[in-house]
């Protein structure tokens, strides 16, 4: 996982079996190590804007609102755990869920609240899905479907084999419903 600091605010970035989704990001390793001197953007009253607050400030659906361990385990047939929120900034969200046979692939879900659909179809080898959103793409090398409906984008990813599409498909229209009732 490589950590990007952008406007003071770090973005986890997945590398799921070697594929940035927009390869022209970044050219050098300095590009992705955070700035130390860099400060907290000014709110409106020229205070800083702490991450605590910015975090707090936003109460909508969160990656882990969007699916359960069960509904993989049902799509699947793998028992999966509860999600486990591994990054949660302002609307910008990860959840990974494990399965208890740890020779199967956990499941990653991001979820971005307002976010660009343009990085997921720029991925070399992507192949666009109909029928699920606004747009959405499965990406079968990086076992990882991207959904956008609305101003959000969420992504379902197999973090490691075996990965179906139709299973990501099937995840997906459960988020979908979910993502729906919740903005």
């Amino acid at each position: 996982m490589l950590n990007r600091q952008v406007a003071s605010r770090t973005v986890n970035i997945v590398l799921a079996r070697g594929t940035l989704p927009d390869q022209d990001c970044c050219h050098d390793d300095e590009a992705l190590l955070p700035n130390p001197e860099q400060k907290a953007p000014a709110d409106r009253t020229g205070s800083a804007v702490s991450d605590t607050t910015a975090a707090a400030a936003y109460t909508g659906p969160r990656a882990c609102d969007l699916l359960s361990g069960d509904d993989i385990a049902r799509v699947t047939g793998v028992a999966y755990s509860i999600g486990v929120v591994t990054n949660d900034y302002a609307g910008d969200s990860q959840c990974r869920y494990a399965a208890a046979d740890t020779s199967k692939s956990p499941v990653m879900v991001t979820l971005h609240a307002t976010g660009s659909f343009t990085p997921y179809r720029k991925v070399p080898g992507s192949v666009a899905v109909a029928g699920l959103g606004d747009a959405a793409v499965w990406h079968d090398g990086n076992a990882q479907l991207a959904v956008q409906h609305g101003a959000s984008v969420y992504s379902i990813s197999f973090l490691k084999p075996p990965a179906k599409r139709q299973w990501a498909e099937k995840l997906a229209r459960i988020a979908l419903s979910k993502l729906a009732t919740t903005q």
